[in-house]
């Protein structure tokens, strides 16, 4: 092939190797946000999926032998292995002089995974350790008089699918509901509690009293133990004792028990002392009662009979025809680095989280994690913190998420 045919062909690939990831510059580059500007992945992920395939097609082929992966754990995994084939050790630098930095390898570059559009709900929840995320490279371009290799940042990033709106769901759907009286409708679930309902991505509230706000005490308790209510603000209700009292001081909350009530003196009784109610009288409601559950949007769990009852709004007439989440996981995403080997260059983009329970550290933590990234996601009906970076997080960018709690 004579030389011109031979600069024709580099000046045709010349685009198409300028588009493929080969990672970020550290040094000499204006950082700029991340934006994804191809379809072209390492892997997909499809609710049409398969673990079993190759994870390298968007679409099943019209065979039916390969297509993308089915679950993201099945995804991380495959970029585990692709990440063995694409990087390496670096070289020794050409002048001695040069010490290098600690990053071992010396080539690689970005891994794409793409998350088509679905509900996803991991049985567990999903954790990336070090070897899960991107890699800082030392590549053997000059820097200066002897040193003789330069930083690059390579990513691993898990994005939505363009113009797609995939949702990774810590919840399951309760199916198989009956209609009860008074507007009640009541489904069998299989496990031992619930402590949160979403119907058509709202959270509902469990059965309280008052419906709204708080009542107020009747004066300063004169004991910790227990407190004079108003009127006829709280009533021996059946089980009230395993209900819950949840009490406002200040910018504090309070949560207890009523041990018995004498509604002739006006008595409210509590299940332990309560020492700071002595200092502000509290505002208060209680819930977890089921003769509390009197209006829409309201729910109570039998944790002896496991039936869940529910008095669904005007705009779900047949909840069997709704969506109508329980949480399963109370966090979604771990990304857990060590103070030896911290996560690096992970990143996750443009995706939904939601669903999750109470209980957790938060729907997405991380600890130890250096220049990763939680970019344009959506985080919706949680049961605590959304985000949290913990201890040994540095340079991280969290920038452009919506965060919901219907």
């Amino acid at each position: 092939m004579d030389f011109k045919k031979i600069l024709a062909l580099l000046v045709l690939l010349f685009p198409a190797i300028q588009a493929l990831p080969q990672g970020t510059f550290v040094r000499g580059v204006e950082k700029a946000e991340f934006m994804l500007k191809n379809t072209q992945a390492d892997f997909y992920v499809s609710p049409k999926g398969n673990d079993n395939w190759s994870g390298k097609l968007a679409e099943p082929n019209t065979q039916g032998t390969d297509g993308p992966f089915a679950t993201i754990g099945r995804a991380r995994e495959a970029v585990k292995e692709l990440k063995k084939q694409l990087f390496h050790l670096k070289k020794p630098a050409v002048d001695k002089r040069f010490k290098g930095t600690p990053h071992p390898f010396g080539t690689g570059r970005d891994i794409l995974v793409l998350i088509r559009e679905g509900v996803y709900t991991p049985d567990n929840v999903l954790v990336f350790n070090s070897e899960d995320g991107g890699e800082r490279v030392e590549t053997d371009l000059p820097t200066g008089a002897f040193e003789y290799h330069e930083l690059k940042d390579c990513f691993v990033t898990y994005a939505a699918y363009p113009g797609e709106k995939p949702v990774i769901s810590g919840g399951t759907q309760v199916v198989g509901w009956q209609k009860a009286e008074k507007g009640k409708w009541q489904a069998k679930v299989d496990r031992a509690q619930v402590n949160d309902l979403y119907a058509n991505g709202k959270r509902m509230t469990l059965a309280r009293t008052p419906n709204t706000g708080y009542f107020l005490t009747d004066g300063q308790p004169g004991d910790s133990t227990c407190f004079r209510f108003r009127n006829k603000d709280i009533q021996p209700w059946v089980n009230l004792e395993k209900g819950r009292i949840r009490m406002v001081i200040r910018w504090g909350s309070l949560y207890n028990s009523i041990r018995k009530v004498d509604v002739k003196k006006r008595m409210a009784y509590l299940q332990k002392p309560a020492p700071d109610i002595l200092l502000v009288p509290p505002k208060y409601f209680i819930e977890d009662v089921e003769a509390l559950m009197d209006t829409t949007n309201e729910w109570y769990f039998d944790r002896a009979t496991r039936v869940l009852s529910f008095i669904p709004g005007k705009e779900i007439s047949n909840p069997n025809e709704a969506s109508v989440i329980i949480p399963n996981l109370n966090e979604l995403v771990q990304v857990q680095g060590t103070r030896e080997k911290p996560v690096r260059n992970l990143r996750f983009y443009n995706l939904t989280f939601k669903n999750t329970g109470q209980g957790g550290d938060a729907t997405l933590s991380a600890k130890y994690v250096k220049n990763c990234e939680i970019l344009g996601n959506h985080i919706e009906n949680v049961g605590q913190v959304s985000i949290r970076l913990g201890v040994g997080s540095y340079h991280n960018l969290i920038s452009k998420n919506t965060i919901n709690d219907g």
